[in-house]
């Protein structure tokens, strides 16, 4: 779980015991809120962007300092929610 400082960090160290540095991180956060941004409260909304955005830097945070030396690539991408919109 990118959740969380320690999710992030117990994730990479178990990829890295099973299989090695990765070369490669894809985030797709899965958190989105299907409704009216006049029916959205700012509690609701700062759930969502917690979720997404902390799941997005803890797993960077944790890539970069495994392939700071030998680089790699990282990939993150938003939900069909940011395509459609729902205002």
């Amino acid at each position: 779980d990118l959740a969380t400082e320690a999710g992030a960090a117990e994730a990479f160290s178990a990829c890295v015991r099973a299989a090695g540095s990765p070369a490669a991180f894809v985030n797709a956060a899965g958190n989105t809120l299907l409704q009216p941004i006049a029916r959205t409260s700012t509690a609701q909304l700062r759930e969502v962007f917690q979720a997404n955005f902390d799941t997005s830097w803890f797993g960077l945070r944790e890539f970069v300092a495994l392939r700071r030396k030998d680089g790699g690539a990282a990939v993150l991408f938003s939900s069909i929610v940011a395509r459609i919109g729902v205002a």
